[in-house]
């Protein structure tokens, strides 16, 4: 156990990493972050829409406290590892393998990006937010009547989705919240 203490200061004292020193030759690292995996979350632009249950602004803008990296892909505002896919008419917005397999460090002021690397993702956290706003936009008049004037949302559609999302928070439950960590799809997505 005497190496670990030389090994920590040794990585702590260490020049500052930036994606081109890692050598990872990661050149497709954009089409990483939104490669379609075919999960869909809901259509893309309930999504957009979508308030936050506490009524302080849209949830797409409040991503960071569950963990995504932040909005570098500019086409569509989103953090890594979430993506807008095309199925037949309807636009969808998706969880994609970078969600979960992109890592960010941060020591002091530096941070380093580590593309194929673990993330520090909650995604029961945001699974919960998902339904929280979900269940707000149906069951208020006031955020559903926003929601629908944007969306062109049904009542029923959003409660039908609501009612999905609650079973699958439900089907996908842990005795003891997991929280931030390593996640990847055999531990969290459960492959159902």
């Amino acid at each position: 156990m005497k190496l670990a203490p030389f090994v920590l200061a040794s990585l702590l004292s260490a020049a500052p990493l930036s994606a081109g020193d890692s050598k990872q030759n990661w050149q497709f690292a954009k089409q990483f972050w939104t490669l379609d995996q075919g999960s869909k979350i809901m259509p893309w632009n309930w999504f957009m829409h979508l308030e936050k249950a506490d009524g302080t602004g849209l949830l797409k803008d409040d991503l960071t406290r569950f963990g995504f990296i932040p909005g570098t892909v500019a086409e569509t505002g989103l953090p890594i590892g979430l993506a807008k896919h095309q199925e037949g008419a309807v636009a969808w917005v998706g969880v994609t393998c970078a969600a979960c397999h992109t890592g960010m460090w941060k020591v002091g002021t530096d941070t380093v990006q580590i593309e194929g690397g673990p993330s520090m993702l909650d995604p029961d956290s945001f699974a919960a937010a998902v339904l929280a706003s979900l269940k707000k936009t149906a069951e208020d008049p006031e955020t559903f009547a926003r929601f629908s004037q944007v969306t062109q949302a049904t009542r029923d559609d959003v409660a039908n989705l609501r009612d999905r999302a609650e079973q699958r928070v439900r089907i996908n439950a842990h005795p003891v919240p997991a929280g931030f960590g390593r996640v990847d799809a055999f531990g969290t997505v459960f492959n159902q």
